[in-house]
């Protein structure tokens, strides 16, 4: 299709440390498209906000460029948005965490955030947080196929956080938030249990084998050309009128 708009969008995997290892968090979409039903990762479309630069005077460690940054960002916003989750450090460096103490408070700033009528800079500075950008790392970045009405260039990263932080669905976009070990949501996915789009499945697959941070460190210190590289798949219906989809190193791709 010519001339179709795809918009930036970002995405998160959110880990947390489990004594039996690493738990990833996913939410399910409300019926509404696009994702209606599925299982996916915290995420959304990249606003002008997000490119703000004086988010980076909240910001440690961030040696990213602006358009990762600026995704980065959203990601972020995104997360809080949906599932109440700010991925911020106090000024000690230690992981912030919504506890009954400040949870009326930051209701009110997911609510305002929401509204477009407060910004996450805005809420950093009013209770002197930081983004600390050690720990995130890009997975992937994949685009959505061309057959599709609204399509997304999307970039998916990854972060660790301390294992107490509690996930509050928004009840509007997502019907479902939970945390689950990467392996057993591929399976899910596979038995029909958990309904999940490739990017999803492909995004769990390189972690399933991770059981610590230092594991996945391991295994993402030479992923940044794949990382970088997008990938777009293409949907075609064959002789039998059957829809198949192939991927970039698939036999017959280039030929589409």
């Amino acid at each position: 299709m010519k001339n179709q708009v795809i918009s930036p969008a970002a995405s998160i995997l959110i880990l947390r440390k489990k004594t039996s290892g690493l738990e990833v968090l996913m939410v399910k979409r409300s019926s509404r498209p696009p994702f209606g039903n599925l299982y996916v990762f915290p995420g959304g479309k990249i606003d002008e906000a997000d490119f703000n630069n004086n988010l980076k005077s909240r910001c440690h460690n961030n040696s990213f460029d602006d358009i990762t940054f600026a995704n980065i960002i959203a990601a972020i916003r995104e997360t809080f948005e949906e599932v109440g989750i700010l991925l911020a450090t106090d000024e000690n460096g230690d992981d912030f965490k919504i506890n009954s103490l400040n949870e009326k408070r930051f209701s009110l700033y997911r609510k305002d955030l929401l509204k477009n009528t407060i910004s996450i800079l805005d809420i950093l500075e009013n209770e002197n947080l930081y983004l600390d950008l050690s720990s995130f790392r890009q997975l992937s970045n994949w685009i959505t196929p061309e057959l599709e009405k609204r399509r997304f260039d999307t970039r998916f990263f990854v972060t660790i956080i301390e294992a107490d932080q509690i996930a509050t669905f928004d009840k509007r976009e997502l019907t479902e938030s939970l945390w689950i070990n990467p392996s057993a949501a591929i399976d899910a996915a596979t038995n029909g249990e958990m309904p999940m789009i490739p990017p999803t499945i492909k995004n769990l697959e390189i972690i399933k084998e991770c059981n610590s941070e230092k594991e996945l460190i391991n295994c993402l210190e030479n992923r940044h050309e794949e990382a970088i590289k997008p990938i777009l798949p293409k949907i075609y219906k064959d002789s039998a009128g059957n829809w198949n989809i192939l991927m970039p190193d698939d036999d017959g791709y280039h030929e589409l």
